[in-house]
């Protein structure tokens, strides 16, 4: 196979793909300014449904966005389902329709990409603050800014001081994100922000600081859920086909989401009463671990071995929710019991066995999920997805097409974000009303 490219001086341009000696697929189009117009794409009958098109149109995507080009626009008629499907999949939105276009018969959709697209991103939910920059999918900046050490005094996040240091940290991550990215404020399309869930004071830091930032520069400005971020960290790694099954771990959040296509979700369970991380930072402060306590059980429980079978709660037979506090007050109990009877134990192996029951009841689930919705594939996200010992269990799950995040991108930063604002087609400006939104209801399906 051959790809061969042509870009003229006039903006003409044409793509092919030769396959012994025959012209099997081309493209064709117009260059004007910082705008393209694809104006035909097309595979010979017999060499169709192999991919080429697909290359073809890659292939011109990745040529103008070494051009610089802003827009890649195109025709198609509506009844041309599977070129739709194509333009769709390579994130085409739909902007117009014309009416009666082919033949006086038949309407014909305009579509657009946006090629040299960058977006700047923003989280502060929690005691990170994150600035990211994002150009055509690809993260090229992402700085973060933690304050651990700070909260490490007093065993967990004090909202308020979390809050004071936002506001010391947000402007040097703005001004590190443009300049790891090389880009200036002129440079970017859209300020995506996260505006829940989190704490209400670190979100206002960040939420200002992005408005402030988007209104001063005329930007159009995204508001992000936090949950639906951590999602779509996955995506910033990974190529990833729908339907799928998320499991989202966090210290606040326990969730099984079923996703039909991109920002289609549907919540299938969640936790009744403590959420996974959050179980696992209570345990760690009982068996005097430093905070963060997750990172500390998961090191402790490579040694230790499952001697004391904590109780896998699975809930009714066929429950996808979560438990979480049965477990927590089983393992405090037996630590307590220890300690005033003076039997001597291992913490490793407290923290093998809190950890295997833990894992035991996600993994299940997670699979039993993906069973009722008959999909392969799996995304496991959230700041527990850096768990050594969740990940290994998920991956060795060789039925399924199993998708973790990288751990920089598990814990709260602004690419994820950014992500997220990437594959939200409606990229509209928008004035945050709230601080908090809610993304799933329990059952339903809901549009974001």
């Amino acid at each position: 196979m051959n790809l061969t490219k042509n870009f003229s001086e006039d903006g003409n341009f044409i793509l092919s793909i030769e396959i012994d000696k025959k012209i099997v697929t081309t493209a064709n189009g117009l260059i004007t300014f910082e705008n393209a117009d694809l104006h035909h794409i097309e595979t010979i009958e017999e060499y169709r449904n192999n991919g080429y098109a697909k290359l073809i149109l890659n292939e011109l995507i990745t040529e103008l966005e070494i051009r610089k080009i802003k827009n890649l626009f195109l025709e198609v008629n509506v009844n041309n389902i599977n070129a739709i499907k194509l333009y769709k999949n390579a994130l085409f939105e739909q902007i117009s329709i014309r009416k009666k276009y082919y033949n006086d018969t038949f309407d014909a959709l305009i579509m657009r990409k946006k090629i040299n697209e960058v977006i700047l991103a923003v989280e502060s939910s929690c005691d990170e603050t994150s600035v990211s920059i994002m150009e055509n999918g690809k993260i090229i900046s992402n700085v973060v800014s933690s304050q651990i050490d700070i909260h490490k005094l007093y065993g967990g996040v004090v909202p308020e001081i979390a809050s004071r240091n936002h506001i010391f940290n947000c402007l040097d991550c703005f001004k590190e994100a443009l300049t790891v990215a090389q880009k200036e404020t002129s440079d970017i399309d859209y300020v995506a922000v996260t505006n829940g869930p989190g704490l209400i004071g670190s979100l206002l830091v960040g939420i200002t600081a992005a408005n402030a930032f988007a209104y001063a520069n005329k930007i159009p400005l995204i508001p992000i859920n936090h949950l639906i971020g951590h999602i779509y960290a996955t995506f910033l790694e990974h190529k990833i086909d729908f339907p799928l099954v998320a499991l989202l771990v966090s210290g606040g959040h326990t969730e099984l989401i079923y996703m039909e296509s991109h920002y289609k979700f549907k919540l299938i369970g969640k936790t009744l009463d403590d959420a996974v991380g959050e179980a696992y930072d209570k345990v760690a402060k009982v068996l005097n671990l430093p905070y963060p306590g997750g990172p500390e059980i998961d090191k402790l429980s490579l040694t230790g071995s499952d001697i004391y079978h904590f109780p896998r709660v699975m809930l009714e037979k066929d429950s996808f929710n979560f438990s979480f506090s049965g477990l927590k007050s089983s393992v405090i109990n037996l630590i307590r019991k220890f300690e005033t009877n003076s039997t001597p134990f291992k913490k490793e192996d407290i923290a093998r066995s809190f950890q295997e029951s833990v894992v035991e009841v996600l993994v299940k689930k997670t699979v039993k999920c993906a069973e009722l919705f008959n999909t392969k594939n799996i995304i496991v996200s959230g700041g527990v997805a850096c768990n050594k010992r969740l990940r290994e269990a998920m991956r060795s799950l060789d039925e399924y097409n199993v998708f973790i995040p990288s751990p920089k991108f598990c814990t709260d930063n602004a690419a994820m974000i950014a992500s997220a604002c990437f594959y939200m087609r409606d990229k509209l400006s928008r004035t945050i009303k709230d601080n908090i939104i809610t993304p799933f209801t329990n059952g339903e399906e809901t549009y974001i």
